[in-house]
């Protein structure tokens, strides 16, 4: 139901956004609604760890025993993810977001405090060039960080805010909800300073 209506949408980039969003709820999905369904129909009662096990339980398992302490405390953990934005978004950038959000929704429903955070990378410096870029525009841009590169439609405040902005669009279409900031914010500031 939700595909076809999307095939009817005029927008391309649209199209784009939500078919990545449907993709990453697929990923989402099987992390997140199916793991108590197969849990009760699937699986005999289980044993710790054993080949059946759903990987979100495993992971959140050890999380727990690692970090017992910590949680004992009622301190906030920290579940920390990061895109450098120095292109187009592809489904592949979407699956570390995906398993991380996994992670912060599985500490979400076991009561432990918690915080999503998602950093774009603009710090890191230009090493390649896109084929969709013009060559002649951005060549001269190697080795320069993605903040001090100028947007590729001249609206955007630098390169990495036009292609971070894109990313942050998918990451919303999907469902995702992470704090999102930017390196440059952390590095300009002082808050990196040893």
């Amino acid at each position: 139901e939700h595909v076809i209506s999307l095939v009817f949408l005029p927008r391309k980039a649209f199209l784009k956004n939500a078919l990545m969003a449907i993709l990453c709820r697929l990923i989402a999905y099987y992390s997140f609604s199916l793991r108590q369904d197969l849990r009760e129909v699937f699986l005999k009662p289980k044993k710790r760890y054993n080949s059946y096990m759903f990987w979100l339980d495993r992971v959140f398992e050890q999380a727990q025993e690692q970090l017992k302490d910590k949680i004992a405390s009622g301190k906030t953990l920290v579940i920390r993810d990061e895109k450098t934005a120095s292109g187009r978004v592809h489904v592949g950038s979407m699956r570390a977001l995906a398993l991380h959000a996994a992670i912060a929704e599985r500490l979400g429903e076991a009561g432990i405090p918690h915080v999503f955070k998602f950093e774009i990378n603009d710090m890191d410096h230009m090493d390649g060039l896109p084929s969709y870029l013009d060559k002649a525009e951005y060549e001269q841009h190697m080795g320069k960080p993605l903040y001090a590169i100028p947007s590729p439609d001249g609206k955007a405040k630098n390169f990495a805010e036009y292609f971070g902005q894109e990313y942050i669009e998918a990451i919303r279409a999907a469902g995702f909800a992470p704090e999102f900031y930017r390196a440059s914010e952390l590095y300009l500031s002082g808050q990196m300073n040893g």
